[in-house]
């Protein structure tokens, strides 16, 4: 709430940090996702990009470090090279012939529903090198 009314922000992102920190110690046979090392580091991470003091204008005064930006998105990067490294290499014939996609929008919940499937399976028959 702080953060969002701009009230403190680097205090109010270690408060954050410290709080998940403790609770993927705590839980850690269910915090042992892939996002949750990604959660920490964003959090981090924005320890340096957040700007400082009470009220700090949204940091005209105080912009964000360069290079915390440059490993914030080296993070993203990570995450997404990574992730689809792992599903390529992990022997799944889906994976392999890049078809995932059609199984994970018919099985996942989603607002879209049966139109986010069927227009999944025509842009995968359409151009299935692409997909």
């Amino acid at each position: 709430m702080l953060l969002t009314l701009n009230l403190a922000p680097r205090a109010s992102l270690l408060v954050a940090f410290v709080c998940f920190l403790s609770f993927v110690g705590a839980a850690q046979d269910f915090a042992s996702y892939q996002s949750d090392g990604m959660l920490l580091e964003a959090a981090f991470l924005s320890l340096f990009l957040a700007p400082g003091g009470l009220r700090p204008e949204l940091g005209a005064a105080d912009p964000p470090r360069r290079f915390a930006a440059f490993l914030l998105v080296w993070e993203w990067f990570r995450i997404y090279f990574e992730s689809g490294v792992v599903k390529i290499l992990s022997g799944d014939a889906q994976w392999r012939a890049l078809t995932a996609l059609t199984t994970t929008t018919r099985t996942a919940r989603s607002p879209a529903g049966w139109a986010g499937t069927s227009r999944s399976a025509c842009r995968t028959r359409s151009t299935p090198g692409l997909w």
